[in-house]
């Protein structure tokens, strides 16, 4: 059984930066709220996003709707039964990269991951888009995007896309922790290992998807907030991914730890979105005042989405789906799932042959 994490709003998380001329006025309110998903729905070698009909590469932590599949898109999501989310109306998949402990033996142990994840949807439009009369645009059916690089093994702080990932070592009693790490952190982390990753938030308005399952979005200029490029001009929520690992039970022991597809350097993190939120339920939530930064993301203070409000306990009683592939994920392992070599870099890593 998971339990829920409470989380924790951070300044840099929930206040977009915005300066606004005199002659545009402020907006009335910024949409913020926080869905939390208790527990996956599933972990393993699943991504209908890059992989649609087979086994991915690597295992990932899935949350949300129980339509999961191989193969999945917007109506498909619509015939979930129930989902390991708070808002019965939102039927999307989440998911990440799952995290292992490689160990000194050369062995590969299953880090278990605490309180789901935290999804928050943020309002970061900037001046320029209240000037020129835009709104907050809901994601619409069959719209889906990756954030982040598997393949990636080097930081390059010029990267907006590498910006959006933080790897946080949280602390206990109170006691404050070091800044963000833009991968996995040297130190022991007694309060567990929470890694954040935000998705881009412009849209071209046109494409619910690219080739790359990137190029219909983009960043804006400051990652979290700042103008939109012309190219991608329609603003969409802008999603936070907040997932906290077990990784201070590996303590005692000498080793490392990877990322599900052999990453030991955490640059090659990334996380998928594919929406399936009920549209008319998404959409009156952006334009409900009670869903903005006055709510301090609480879901219990947005009106238009409390009708639709599940508990943890709820949550947790979403049985999961059935296992496609069928293989060993966790506990003692002589080797990751799927074809994944541990690979440090400098360079982009390159994809094994099964």
């Amino acid at each position: 059984m998971f339990r829920q994490i409470r989380f924790t709003v951070l300044a840099a998380i929930t206040t977009a930066s915005l300066t606004t001329p005199r002659d545009c006025g402020s907006p009335p309110f910024q949409t913020f709220f926080v869905l939390g998903c208790a527990k996956p729905i599933i972990v393993e070698r699943s991504d209908p996003i890059m992989y649609p009909g087979s086994p991915s590469e690597h295992v990932h932590t899935i949350m949300g709707g129980d339509a999961f599949d191989l193969t999945l898109d917007y109506d498909k999501t619509q015939t979930s039964n129930c989902t390991t989310c708070a808002v019965t109306k939102d039927l999307s998949n989440y998911w990440v990269p799952t995290v292992y402990f490689h160990a000194e033996n050369g062995s590969f142990l299953s880090v278990d991951q605490v309180g789901g994840i935290n999804v928050y949807y943020q309002e970061r439009m900037d001046w320029t888009d209240y000037c020129a009369d835009k709104t907050l645009q809901p994601f619409p059916p069959n719209f889906r995007m990756i954030a982040g690089d598997r393949l990636r093994r080097r930081f390059i702080a010029a990267s907006l896309e590498q910006q959006a990932i933080e790897y946080v070592c949280l602390q206990v009693n109170g006691a404050a922790g070091p800044p963000p790490f833009p991968g996995f952190p040297s130190m022991r982390c007694p309060g567990g290992l929470q890694i954040r990753i935000r998705f881009p938030s412009c849209w071209d308005g046109v494409n619910t998807d690219s080739d790359d399952h990137k190029s219909h979005v983009r960043y804006p200029a400051d990652v979290d907030n700042g103008p939109c490029p012309m190219t991608h001009p329609v603003r969409v929520p802008s999603l936070l991914y907040e997932m906290t690992w077990h990784v201070e039970a590996f303590d005692h022991l000498k080793g490392k730890f990877v990322l599900s597809q052999g990453d030991p350097t955490g640059y090659g993190y990334h996380g998928d979105f594919l929406n399936g939120w009920d549209l008319d339920v998404l959409e009156a939530a952006l334009r409900d005042p009670s869903c903005g930064n006055e709510s301090g993301g609480r879901l219990e203070r947005c009106e238009s989405l409390v009708p639709f409000l599940q508990n943890g306990r709820v949550q947790n009683l979403c049985p999961g789906v059935g296992v496609h592939v069928d293989e060993e994920r966790f506990g003692v392992l002589e080797r990751l799932p799927g074809c994944n070599e541990v690979q440090g870099g400098p360079g982009d890593a390159v994809l094994g042959v099964c």
